[in-house]
C-alpha cells in the first residue's frame, strides 16, 4: 500500500457537501475508464455514476444487478456465473449496460484465511509454529452436534429457505444452524421465523452479532456444511467456506447473477456434478442433511474441494482479460 498510495484520490466522505467537488476532482484527470464496482452498495459512487465523467464508465459484480443507469456502458459478468443455457432467457436481458462475459472468474481472489489467519501474530502459536484456531467446544457446542452455518445479512432471508432451514433440522435432529444477526432482524420477521421453525427447533438455532473478520472465518472453518440462501445467494461467504474445504449447498435455478456465484465457483472448479448443487428446496434441505450427518460423503466433498480450490484463488486469467478489455474497448 505504501508503494502505490500516490495512485489514489481521496474524495472525502461529508456527502452533503461533497457530490459536485467530487466530480470536479475527477473530471480534471480526463479519465479513459471509470469502474464503478460498488453502485447500489455506497451512495457516492452511485451517485457520481449518473455523471459522463469518463469515456467509457463500467461495472461489474460488487453489487450483483444491473446499475439502470444510462451512463454506464458496460457490465463485466462471466461465463461461469450467467445462465447462458437458458432458450427462454438471455443473459443480456437482464442488464441496460451493454453485458461482457469474461471466459475467467473476472476476480482475482486471495484467501481468506492468507490475508486474515496466516500472517496474523495473533493466531500463531511461537512454540509449535503453528495457527491456533476455536474449536467446536470452544464455541460451546459438541462433538455430536452437525453444524450448518449460514452468516448472511437479513435481507437473503425469504420465508421459502426459512423453511428449508427447518426442514434441515428436522432431518438431523443432532442439527445446529449458525445464524447471523450483525443487521438486527425486524420483529415481523422474527416473528416469521419462529412460526417456520417452531419453539423446539428455534432452539437449536444460534445467533452470532458483528464478528472481526478472523473470527467470522474461525466460526466458518468449524462448520460441517455451509448453507448458501436461494434464490439470493453468497459470493464472499463461499469462498469463505471453500477456503477451508467446507461444502456449500446451493440452489442452480436463479436466471439472475445474485443467485448463481457458488454455482459458477463449482463449475470452475470442475465439481459442477458434485452432490452440493441442487434444484428444489426439498433436495436442498436432503442433501444439506445428508452431509451433515454422513461423515464419510462429507469428508470426500472436503478433499475435492481442496484438490480443487487453487483453481477459483488468485486466477491470472481474470487479471488478462481486464486488461485484453481495455485494449479493445
Amino acid at each position: 500500500m505504501e508503494k502505490i498510495k500516490d495512485n489514489y484520490i481521496y474524495l472525502g466522505n461529508d456527502l452533503s457537501n461533497n457530490l459536485s467537488n467530487a466530480r470536479s476532482i475527477l473530471e480534471t484527470y480526463r479519465f479513459d475508464y471509470i469502474i464503478y464496482p460498488d453502485i447500489g452498495m455506497k451512495l457516492l459512487p452511485t451517485l457520481l455514476a449518473y455523471s459522463r465523467i469518463a469515456a467509457v464508465q463500467i461495472t461489474t459484480w460488487g453489487h450483483s444487478e444491473t446499475s439502470g443507469i444510462d451512463t454506464i456502458d458496460y457490465f463485466i459478468s462471466s461465463e461461469y456465473f450467467e445462465n447462458t443455457q437458458s432458450t427462454l432467457h438471455k443473459p443480456q436481458d437482464n442488464y441496460t449496460e451493454k453485458l461482457i462475459l469474461f471466459k475467467s472468474l473476472g476476480t482475482y481472489y486471495i484467501s481468506p484465511h492468507k490475508l486474515f489467519i496466516e500472517n496474523n501474530p495473533k493466531y500463531i502459536d511461537q512454540d509449535k509454529n503453528k495457527t491456533i484456531k476455536k474449536s467446536k467446544t470452544d464455541y460451546g457446542f459438541i462433538k455430536e452436534q452437525n453444524l450448518y452455518v449460514c452468516l448472511q445479512t437479513f435481507y437473503k432471508l425469504n420465508p421459502e429457505f426459512e423453511k428449508c432451514l427447518a426442514r434441515i433440522l428436522e432431518l438431523d435432529p443432532n442439527g445446529i444452524i449458525l445464524l447471523s444477526n450483525t443487521f438486527p432482524f425486524c420483529k415481523s420477521h422474527l416473528i416469521r421465523i419462529k412460526k417456520a421453525f417452531g419453539d423446539e427447533k428455534l432452539k437449536r438455532v444460534r445467533w452470532f452479532g458483528s464478528l472481526e473478520k478472523d473470527e467470522f472465518l474461525n466460526l466458518v472453518s468449524i462448520a460441517d456444511v455451509c448453507l448458501d440462501p436461494f434464490s439470493f445467494g453468497g459470493f464472499n461467504t463461499s469462498y469463505d467456506a471453500f477456503d477451508y474445504n467446507v461444502p456449500v449447498i446451493t440452489m442452480d435455478n436463479c436466471e439472475f447473477l445474485h443467485g448463481r456465484f457458488t454455482s459458477g465457483l463449482y463449475k470452475k472448479m470442475g465439481l459442477y456434478d458434485c452432490e452440493c448443487i441442487v434444484n428444489t428446496p426439498e433436495e436442498y434441505a436432503q442433501i444439506a442433511s445428508q452431509i451433515g450427518i454422513n461423515e464419510k460423503l462429507r469428508h470426500k466433498i472436503n478433499r475435492n474441494i481442496e484438490m480443487k480450490k487453487n483453481l477459483i484463488f488468485q486466477e491470472q486469467e481474470s487479471i488478462r482479460e481486464w486488461n485484453d478489455f481495455f485494449q479493445i474497448y
